[in-house]
């Protein structure tokens, strides 16, 4: 009885674990489809040119994905893919109660923040005359 109550306590964990994961990815997902909608598609001029797209100043902040509208906003939901296939995985390690991919999942999401941090505060140089 007593290793049942193991048992019991470590599905709650790998269950909340899993929780917390699909709620950070769908939100992540959301948030990147919402930018998407709201540059490419309702394609706002006003809104548009508050980022500053091409300028260098932005293009040294943000890094290459700021070299256009139309670019910024293809990088959005191709983020918002893979972050939804990291949803996809948590989903999968938490119904099959698989810590590992819950371990996996929950890498490469820190993984893609870091990469997205550091490409803001260190972004790649790039050529202004292209």
């Amino acid at each position: 009885m007593h290793n049942t109550h193991a048992a019991d306590r470590n599905d709650c964990r790998i269950i909340l674990s899993g929780i917390i994961g699909l709620v950070l990815s769908g939100s992540i997902s959301l948030l990147l489809i919402a930018e998407f909608i709201r540059i490419k598609i309702i394609a706002n001029p006003q809104v548009i040119a508050g980022y500053y797209f091409g300028s260098e100043a932005m293009m040294d902040h943000g890094g290459w994905m700021y070299r256009s509208a139309s670019l910024y906003a293809w990088s959005a939901p191709a983020e918002g893919l893979f972050i939804f296939g990291l949803g996809l995985l948590f989903l999968f390690g938490m119904t099959r109660k698989k810590t590992k991919y819950l371990v996996i999942a929950y890498l490469s999401l820190a993984a893609w923040f870091t990469y997205i941090v550091l490409s803001h505060f260190f972004p790649v140089p790039h050529d202004p005359g292209v």
